[in-house]
């Protein structure tokens, strides 16, 4: 039998609306320095890892929806 105890100290920043023009990072259309915001969220020297998701919807008719038994 495998028994683990862990004891687990976690940190999340997540940061919606973001976007990238001219090499400049903006949040909401507002200019943000994302190095400052990393470093004063997890400190200096300190590994962790950073994701991004882009996400593009469409919102469709339920008469049009792949699933629907309709033709």
């Amino acid at each position: 039998m495998a028994l683990t105890l862990k004891e687990t100290t976690k940190r999340d920043l997540k940061i919606k609306g973001v976007s990238v023009a001219n090499s400049i990072v903006y949040v909401d259309g507002e200019m943000v320095d994302l190095i400052d915001v990393l470093t004063k969220s997890f400190g200096e020297n300190v590994i962790f890892d950073l994701a991004g998701t882009e996400k593009t919807e469409e919102e469709l008719e339920i008469a049009d929806s792949p699933t629907s038994d309709e033709e």
